[in-house]
Parts: structure tokens; sequence; C-alpha cells
């Protein structure tokens, strides 16, 4: 029997496109009579990047979270190097690679013999067996306003400080680790950090004055990261004794994929090793809530939403500030900032097994959670705080019906009714307004003509609309998929069988499968595999259909 050969197209050069050829380039030697080829098409002129991480989009002096020992851009130069790697790989295994910079997938036809037609702005086009949609987040349809001083993406971060360039006073929706990004750069084009004896201050240039005001519902920042979680440490001294109950080889347990009531299970082994340790006392001493970790998920979470609706951002943010200061000068680690660190990521690895409605719970505390335990490190706080009592930064909690309005000046925000109490109070008037709360991936508002020409050829279709089997609930609008091979599920499934497949951002389509780069290994194990599935079926049914002719 003659060797098949088969080509993958991988559309996006980033950290999704990157897992899949790392599969495929350790699995390709179990399947020597198909000859694999991969084309990986890519935007930009380097892989791995991605816009966060890429030297056109971002700033110098950007960290990592809550790791101040490398910047964005050293993480794109290291993410570039792994992708490089793997096409080394790749090739040693056999699998021919073919690197498209610089190319833009404007559409995907699904043609005659199950192939698929990939085209580029330039009239070139591509033909493939499989395609993995791994774009990263597609453009939407501007939210709030139209208007040249309304930055929709705070990435590429240049074009925020363009559009803001002559703005005295600049908006920032959202207080997220990226809304802190935005306010530094901002910061830095206007004047500069300069680190005293008693601290970072910041001096403002006379010339370009400006004053930022960050709001979102919480009002809260990003807890500050003590020692060993600011300088970027993994494992932490001493970290075995946390790990008795969720634990990293549970996570990976094939048996996590038949728990019922998973999030249940994993909240409730996350209290057992706060009840079990030290980190309980640590974390009351500093939170003085009586009836944590009761193993009731809503419950806490209630309970932490509510005294956090009682505290000031700004007045939290001292707080922590203070107490991670004192952390890293006496080099001992915050216990309770120790095991949330360890354990929100195994927590976020089984992501992919939670039920749909698990994940609604999820959506429904995320502000709660992401600012109790999302750290920020050391470095971004001391520039945040050297802001802060310089008057430059203002951290305001609005509510959840507040609006925005846009004349000739500028914008305002106002808050709506709030507490039972209609306030109609405008609490920011400025030039510009910069959207920093996180790229929603609805299809039905997509600005992307890749997305737009998917959606109008039936090759993708919405997930709007809740769905009759719970574990398909999803009512944000994303792309629909299979959860179980991430197979993107056309809108005419009884006529259009393709193997077109998404990985990344795309997949929140299936409320979310995928929570930021933590379950990407697994998620390209899933594609990766089913399209070898597929290969070696097909290659068994040519070889008896050839053994009965013969």
């Amino acid at each position: 029997m003659e060797g098949n050969n088969k080509t993958i197209a991988l559309i996006g050069g980033g950290p999704s496109s990157f897992r899949v050829l790392k599969r495929i380039a350790e699995r390709d030697m179990e399947y020597s009579k198909t000859n694999i080829s991969v084309i990986l098409i890519e935007k930009q002129d380097r892989l791995g990047v991605g816009l966060p991480y890429s030297r056109k989009t971002t700033d110098s002096e950007h960290r990592i979270a809550a790791n101040e020992t490398i910047t964005r851009l050293e993480k794109g130069d290291e993410l570039e190097q792994r992708f490089h790697d793997a096409i080394d790989m790749a090739k040693r295994n056999g699998v021919s690679v073919q690197v498209k910079y610089e190319s833009n997938v404007i559409d995907v036809q699904y043609g005659e013999k199950k192939k698929y037609v990939i085209k580029m702005d330039d009239y070139s086009s591509i033909t493939a067996d499989y395609v993995v949609l791994a774009t990263g987040h597609w453009k939407n349809i501007p939210e709030l306003s139209n208007s040249d001083k309304y930055v929709s993406n705070p990435w590429p971060v240049q074009d925020a400080l363009r559009k803001s360039k002559l703005s005295e006073s600049v908006g920032i929706v959202g207080t997220s680790l990226t809304a802190i990004d935005i306010a530094i750069s901002l910061a830095n084009s206007r004047g500069e950090f300069v680190t005293t004896e008693n601290g970072v201050v910041y001096k403002v240039h006379e010339d370009t004055p400006i004053c930022i005001t960050m709001f979102s519902r919480s009002g809260m920042l990003p807890r500050v990261a003590g020692f060993g979680i600011t300088e970027g440490r993994g494992e932490l001294e001493g970290s075995e004794k946390y790990d008795k109950y969720l634990t990293e080889d549970l996570a990976f347990s094939p048996a996590m994929g038949r728990v019922s009531n998973l999030l249940s299970y994993a909240y409730r082994r996350l209290c057992m090793d706060f009840l079990t340790t030290d980190a309980l006392d640590s974390l009351r001493n500093h939170f003085d809530e009586e009836l944590l970790f009761t193993g009731d998920f809503r419950r806490d979470m209630n309970i932490i939403k509510k005294a956090i609706s009682k505290r000031s951002g700004v007045g939290q943010f001292y707080v922590d500030y203070e107490l991670a200061k004192g952390s890293i000068k006496s080099k001992s680690y915050i216990p309770w900032q120790s095991l949330l660190w360890q354990k929100t990521d195994i927590f976020w690895w089984l992501f992919h097994l939670y039920s749909a409605e698990d994940r609604l719970v999820i959506d429904d505390y995320s502000y709660q959670t992401l600012c109790f335990v999302r750290p920020l490190n050391f470095y971004n706080a001391s520039r945040i705080k050297a802001l802060i009592d310089a008057g430059i930064l203002k951290v305001k909690k609005v509510s959840q019906a507040y609006s925005v309005s846009e004349d000739s000046n500028g914008f305002s925000v106002f808050n709506g009714v709030y507490a039972g109490e209609d306030i109609e109070k405008e609490f920011f008037a400025g030039d510009t307004l910069i959207d920093c709360r996180g790229q929603s991936t609805n299809l039905e508002n997509a600005d992307d003509i890749l997305m737009k020409n998917l959606k109008r050829s039936g090759l993708i279709k919405s997930a709007y609309k809740l769905f009759e089997d719970s574990n398909e609930k999803y009512p944000l609008g994303g792309i629909h998929i299979d959860p179980y091979t991430l197979k993107v599920r056309p809108l005419f499934e009884s006529s259009l069988k393709g193997n077109m497949y998404t990985l990344g951002p795309t997949t929140l389509g299936y409320y979310p499968i995928a929570d930021g780069l933590h379950p990407l290994p697994r998620l390209a194990l899933k594609i990766v595999d089913d399209i070898f599935r597929d290969i070696n079926d097909e290659s068994n049914t040519q070889a008896k259909k050839e053994l009965y002719e013969y």
C-alpha cells in the first residue's frame, strides 16, 4: 500500500499552534505509512509571540502577571524559540513543515474530495485536509463607541498611546493586569518613575500632564504578590506540605473526567488543603471572615463578594502592598498566597472537564475570585502605588448599570442604579477611553473578515442559543464545537462533515472549553489525536480495499 499524504493547516502562529505542532511531532512516528505536512500561516513576521508578547504591540516595561523578573518581550523571545524547537523536532521526526509569514487568511472553503481551500488577501491559496483555527481573539464591533478616541483593544499598546497622546484625562475600563500594564505605559509616556530610598515615586513632565481613572464593577486591584511569587518561582519552598488533597497528580488523573459535580469536588479538596495547614490562619489574619472554606463554592464566593463590596479598592491595595513588602524584606512566604498560587493553576487545569453549569457558576463569581487571588508582581505594584500617591491614578467602583456617553468634548461615565439607589452620578469625564475588560469571543459581534466569511458559508455557526443538552449550555455566542474533539460544528452538519478544529480563545464558544493558556497541552492532544485517528481509520479502510481488490 502506498503511503498517504495528508496536509494539516494551522491558521495562526501563537501558543495554540505551537502546542498542536508539538503534539504532531510527537505522534508522527507512530504513523510511518502517512506522510504528514504542516503549513503554518501567521500574520506577523514571528512565530509564538501573539499580540501580548510582540515587539510591535507591547511595552518593554510590561511584566508577566505575578512574575517581575521577566518582561512580556522576553517571554515573547522564549515562546518564539520554543516554537522553532518544535519545528525542528517535527522535521527530525519526518514531518514536513512550511511557514508562511505575514500572510492574512480571509476565507476557508470546503471543496471537492474533502479538501479545504484556504484563501489569503494576496489572492494566493493553500489546500489542506485538516484545518486548525488558532487565530486568537478576533476583532469585534466596538461596544462602547466608534470614536477615534475610544480604544476597544489595548493591544497594540502603541495605538492606545497614539490615541491618547494629547489627552489630559484618560479613562481605563477595567482594573485587571492588562489595565495596570496600560496605566504604566501611559505614565511612562508622560513622565518617569524614580527609585528613591523610600520607594518608587512618579514625576510627571510639566508640559504633558495626565490624570488616569481606572474603573470596574469590583473596584478592586489584583493582589500584590509577596516573597517567592513575585520573583517568579513556580515551586515554593516548603510547598510540599500543601500537596495533600488538590494535587497536580489528581488534576492529570484520567479519573477526573468521570467525577460528577467536579467543581464542588475540586473546591472541597482545595478547602481541605487550607483547613489542614497554616494557610487558613494566615488568610484569616488578613481577611477576617471566619466562615470561609466551608466546601460550598457558591456560599464561600458570596462571603467573599459581600466582604469585598464593603472595601475600598485603593485601601485594600495599600494593605496588600505593605503585606507583600514585609514578606519580601523578611524573605518569608505568605502561606495563603503560596497555597492559592499553586492551587489556582491546578483548579484551571481541570477547566475543560467542568460542566457547562459549573462554568456558568464560575463566571458568575469571576470578578470576586479574580480580584481575590489574581497576583500582581511587586514591580508593577510599586508603580501603581506611586501613581496613586502622586494623584495621577484614581480607582473607582461602578454599578452594574453604568453608562457611557460621548460628545464633542469626549467621554462621560455615569453610575446607574446601585444598591437599590438611583445615583446617576458622573464620576469620569475625559478625552480618551481605553477598554481593558478583555475581549469577548462573540461570533455575532465579529468584525473580522475571516470569521464573517466562515459564518456566511456555514463552516462555523454561533453557539448563541441554549442547547437542550446541559453540557452544551453557552449563552454568550462563540463558535459551536464538539467538546470531545474540538471539531467545529458547521451550520449544515448533515451535508458538510469536514475536519476543521479550533483552539485558544475561539474555544470560548463552548463556554469556555479553555481558560487562558493552562489547558492548551491537553486540548492540543485532543485535536491531534482525533486527526490521527481519522488518518488511521482512512488508512485501514484503504488497506482493506486494496486487499479485497488483490
